[in-house]
């Protein structure tokens, strides 16, 4: 798979620009449920190309692709649930 590039997210937006893998995905919820969804452009209006949901107060939640997730455009994270992090690892 190559290395991967981890990057911690808190809030809505562009994770990488240009084509590239997401190689794995984790997601960690606080008091409240959390979703993560990834798409292949800069704004929520492309392909969506992944998606997490981790439960309140439950444990975290990964995805691992092999051979990885491709994206063309861009890498966009769309990230809801009060005081959640996701760690999007890329190459």
């Amino acid at each position: 798979m190559g290395m991967q590039f981890p990057k911690k997210v808190t809030a809505s937006g562009i994770v990488k620009k240009g084509a590239g893998k997401v190689g794995s995905v984790t997601l960690i919820p606080a008091a409240v449920d959390a979703t993560l969804k990834l798409y292949d452009a800069e704004s929520v209006t492309g392909d969506e190309i992944a998606s997490v949901k981790a439960l309140a107060n439950a444990k975290s939640e990964q995805q691992i692709f092999i051979p990885g997730v491709r994206f063309a455009n861009a890498l966009y994270a769309d990230i809801a649930g009060a005081g959640a992090v996701a760690i999007v690892a890329f190459y």
